[in-house]
């Protein structure tokens, strides 16, 4: 993944990039480009899943999952957006509520 330097991301939020045509959604449809707010990254289904339904269970309705083909690994997102500044104002929002690990993943 391509690391963001600090001047094209605002302090305090991670932000990597990559391809959309690696990665697909819960349909199995490639992932569409945008700005995924990541909330978990799992190499195991069953554990993204669990994750997914804890954040659905804490209010986050929206939450679902795409999965990366070369990497192997499922991510869990709360939102995808399709500006950085929405997807900095959303990753902040969690960071204050408490999900400190919260970061955006670009698909190009």
């Amino acid at each position: 993944l391509k690391q963001h330097n600090k001047e094209e991301i605002e302090k305090n939020v991670g932000m990597a990039g990559d391809l959309a045509s690696d990665y697909r959604n819960s349909a199995n449809a490639k992932a569409r480009p945008g700005y995924y707010v990541i909330v978990g990254t799992f190499f195991y289904r069953d554990f993204a899943q669990a994750e997914m339904e804890r954040f659905i269970n804490k209010g986050f309705g929206g939450t679902t999952w795409i999965f990366s083909e070369t990497r192997q690994f499922n991510f869990i997102y709360t939102n995808r957006l399709d500006s950085q500044d929405q997807a900095v104002t959303k990753v902040k929002e969690l960071q204050a509520k408490g999900y400190t690990d919260a970061w955006i993943l670009q698909l190009k």
